[in-house]
This record gives C-alpha cells, sequence and structure tokens, in this order.
C-alpha cells in the first residue's frame, strides 16, 4: 500500500525536484555565506544558523555545472537529516504538495527517484548522496 508524503517543490534549471517536508528545517534567503578555502566549487561555505555551524551546497552548480550568481529568487533550503544539517542553493522555492508513492525510477542526476502529481514530473532530490559529498 503506497503511504502519502508532503514534499517541498524546488526548481533547478529546467527541472523541478523534491523533499520530504519532514528533512526541512526552513527556507531562506541567501546570504551571510562565508566562503571556506579549499573546497569544490558547489560548497560556497557556511551559515552559523544558531550556533550550529551549517555547510551551503549549491546545487545549481552541483546538478547544472554552471557558476549562476544568487537574484531576488534564490533560496536556500536548510535540511536536518539524522546524521548532519546543511544548507541547499536552489533556483526558487515554488510549493509544498501531497504524493503517494510508489516513487518512479531515477530521472535526472542528483535524483534517487521520481513522482508523477498532476502532470508534473518531479524528481526525488537523493539527500544521502549529498551527504556523502560534504
Amino acid at each position: 500500500m503506497s503511504e502519502q508524503v508532503e514534499l517541498l517543490v524546488f526548481e533547478l534549471g529546467e527541472n523541478e525536484y523534491v523533499v520530504d517536508v519532514s528533512k526541512v528545517n526552513e527556507v531562506r534567503g541567501f546570504d551571510g555565506v562565508s566562503r571556506v578555502p579549499d573546497r569544490p566549487s558547489f560548497m560556497r561555505g557556511v551559515i552559523n544558523l544558531r550556533n550550529v555551524v551549517v555547510p551551503i551546497i549549491d546545487l545549481r552548480i552541483k546538478f547544472i555545472t554552471s557558476n549562476p550568481n544568487p537574484d531576488q529568487f534564490v533560496s536556500v533550503i536548510i535540511l536536518r537529516t539524522e546524521t548532519r544539517v546543511m544548507g541547499l542553493v536552489v533556483d526558487s522555492v515554488s510549493d509544498v504538495i501531497s504524493a503517494l508513492g510508489p516513487i518512479g525510477p531515477r530521472g535526472v542526476i542528483g535524483a534517487s527517484g521520481t513522482y508523477s502529481v498532476e502532470e508534473r514530473t518531479l524528481h526525488l532530490l537523493d539527500v544521502d548522496d549529498l551527504e556523502s559529498s560534504i
């Protein structure tokens, strides 16, 4: 039997991705990031979030291989997993949806599967893969 989940929808380039809302701590603007030397280009730096040092990963660089500049729509999704807190820079956050599984096959880079919701193909972000890249 399929279980209904709540998903945060965000955009990266031409694709829509989702992440389980239960892993989302907050969504904020792109500001106050301190660079860390000798890190890959997708590692934008760190922020101090209520006395927790949070690494910031720019998914636009990691998945789309470009070096975009932040604009007024860029958001940082703060995720809390079992082992860490991390921030993800995305083009924009659009909405929260409810969806039923099962998850379809992996569709694009950085995804662990897909959902089909109201004629939209939504790619489930592979959070475990991101954690291993930090």
